[in-house]
């Protein structure tokens, strides 16, 4: 870029952030959801391997209902992942003075509007031979 790069919006705004660090209560949520779900997954599991087995013999037995695995929120890996980086970004800045954002940015700098009269974003690299 011939223009200075503008980093502010690369690590998320105030709200992104913000939003990211409460995202704690859905992934809680969201794990707890799986856990019951792969309980009642085995359950199932189990009810169809008697069921199967019963039908084999002649027997009638009704059919157990399957279940359905639990709808994961809209962005849940890339709001996780966020989430994870601010923790451990925090935990670096206080302990170990570690990476920002162990994960990388969230966005692409972007062209900055200074110096005037240059070429805004990305130009190919043309190396001197």
């Amino acid at each position: 870029m011939e223009m200075r790069s503008d980093y502010s919006n690369t690590y998320g705004s105030k709200n992104e952030i913000k939003a990211v660090e409460n995202y704690n209560e859905v992934i809680t949520n969201y794990k707890l959801e799986k856990i019951i779900y792969d309980y009642l997954l085995k359950q199932y599991q189990n009810k169809l391997e008697v069921y199967h087995q019963a039908i084999s013999k002649g027997q009638q037995m009704e059919k157990p209902q399957p279940i359905s695995p639990p709808i994961k929120p809209k962005d849940y890996d890339l709001n996780k992942e966020r989430y994870d980086s601010i923790i451990i970004r925090d935990r670096n800045e206080k302990d170990s003075g570690g990476p920002i954002m162990p994960k990388g940015a969230w966005y692409a700098p972007k062209t900055g509007k200074t110096p005037l009269g240059l070429k805004s974003g990305l130009l190919e690299y043309k190396p001197k031979i």
